[in-house]
Formats: structure tokens, sequence, C-alpha cells
């Protein structure tokens, strides 16, 4: 139970992210891509806020929030979440285009649809296999490993007490992951949108090792936006990625985190333009904005 309120508060702060960038149309063409004199550009962009520069996207080592926010948009799992015409939000097909549970909900079966990573590259099964794998592995020391444990034997191979051949996930063939669980778990399809249920490429984790996940240029993507560029406590910024499944559905051509920290630096930029979007909590800055 402890692990199902944790993913929840850590996919809450990631979909606030992807949920404004991805198959919202209404949302962009409102907002995005206006200029400083009020006239609609031509490129439609966004420019958001990180409060704080993340140690690593890399998705088995990350533990903040800014991580989860960024891996949101640039990596895509079996499923993804979005929001409803109501605002609620709803589990959607992501990198599986069907999935299916045995009787007794202990076998979950993902069918893949055909994705690309940004290189061009396939996203394969064998490739969400390798990640769990990885954020399991005791070498890794994944922070978030323990989210991986309703899958069979997670927990015995994350602790040393069981081969990585033992774990419930398989790749059945290029495009069928199948999972055994433990035992039934209600939020098992929950866990199927979170970052320690990416696909990894392991040809580029071995070629970047410890910097995996450290630069824009350290890693592929198979979501709908690809980092660009990535300045160290200053910004990251985000073009779409046209190799996405659903590239003509995503709105936005560009995406810009600025990096901002102090509250009242982010309600200037907020108040002059140079960020679209922003909390406001304040009293006083409220009226300013009204």
């Amino acid at each position: 139970m402890k692990s199902k309120k944790i993913l929840a508060s850590l996919l809450a702060l990631s979909m606030i992210t992807s949920v404004a960038l991805v198959g919202c149309g209404k949302a962009e063409e409102k907002g995005a891509g206006t200029a400083a004199n009020g006239e609609t550009d031509t490129e439609q962009y966004l420019n958001m806020f990180l409060q704080s520069e993340p140690k690593t996207i890399d998705q088995s080592k990350s533990s903040d929030s800014y991580s989860s926010q960024i891996l949101a948009n640039c990596q895509e799992s079996l499923t993804r979440i979005v929001q409803d015409e109501n605002g609620k939000d709803k589990i959607e097909k992501g990198i599986a285009e069907s999935w299916e549970t045995s009787d007794d909900k202990l076998t979950w079966t993902f069918k893949l649809r055909d994705a690309k990573w940004s290189d061009g590259k396939p996203v394969t099964a064998e490739q969400f296999v390798y990640g769990i794998t990885r954020t399991l592995d005791q070498n890794t020391a994944s922070p978030y490993a323990f989210l991986l444990y309703p899958i069979a034997n997670a927990a015995e191979f994350n602790s040393g007490k069981a081969k990585a051949e033992d774990l419930g996930v398989k790749a059945l063939d290029e495009k069928t992951v199948e999972f055994t669980l433990k035992s039934p778990c209600p939020y098992f399809l929950d866990l199927t949108y979170f970052k320690v249920m990416q696909p990894q490429r392991e040809d580029i984790v071995k070629k970047y090792g410890d910097q995996y996940g450290s630069e824009a240029e350290s890693m592929v993507y198979c979501g709908p936006f690809k980092i660009s560029e990535w300045v160290h406590n200053n910004k990251v910024e985000f073009i779409k990625n046209p190799e996405y499944w659903d590239a003509e559905n995503v709105k936005l051509d560009k995406v810009t985190m600025k990096i901002i920290k102090e509250e009242s630096a982010r309600m200037n930029e907020l108040l002059n333009g140079s960020l679209d979007v922003a909390p406001v909590v304040k009293a006083e800055w409220i009226k300013k904005l009204d």
C-alpha cells in the first residue's frame, strides 16, 4: 500500500507536464506560440519552468520530481496517462497497442506497436525487459526499484537472492512483453506509465556508462519530444520528435523548461511573458496577474 501512495504522488508531479504537452490541442492552440506583441507565431511553443536542476534523467537512477517531469515528455512507457474532457485522469495506450490479463490476474501480456527511437531504431520488447532488469539490479542502486516488487522475484533479485533470468518479465518476441506477478496487484497498470517501466537501450547505456542521462546527447528518446539542449542550471529545451509514433497529435514544436529557483523570479518572467505556465499561490501575485 505504501508503494501505491508513493507512486501516486510521483505520477501526479510528472503528469502536470505531460498532460500539458501531448494530445491536448485546444490548450496549446490557445496559449502556446503567442509572441510578446500579442500576434500568433507560426511556431507552436511553450515556456515552462523547473524549480531545480535534476541530478540525472537516467530512468533507473533519477529520484527527484524534476527528472520525472522531463522524462514524462521525452520518453514513453507501455501506457501513458492523459486527461479526458472532464479533466479526469485515464490510462491510455502508449507504446503498447493492446494488453490482456489472465483470469487469475497474475499474467499481463502487452503487445507493442511499431514505435521508434529518435535515431530511427525500433523500440523492442527486450528493451523493456532490459530497463526493468537494470533498475532492479543491485549494482544500479535504483531508489525506486521497490515499485517493481509486484513482479515475481523482483524483490529477491534486487536483494541478490535470485538471478535476472528468474524475473517475471520476459520478451516473448520483438513486440510482446509478458509480466508474471507474485500475486494479483490492483495498481499494476498504474506502474506501466512510470519511468521505471520505460524501455532502455542497452547499447546507449553501455556507451555512456555513468554519464548516461547526464547530458542531452547521452540518451535516445522514444517520447513525443527529444531534448535538443540542456544548459545545466539554466534550461532544458525540447523539440518535437518526428520519430514518435503519435507525432501528428503533438501540437507543440518546441518546449523550454527554464530552471528558476526563486518564486519572485518566476513571477516576474510570467508577468513579462517569458513564461507561459507557472503556479501562483500568493495573493499579491494573483492581483498582478488579474
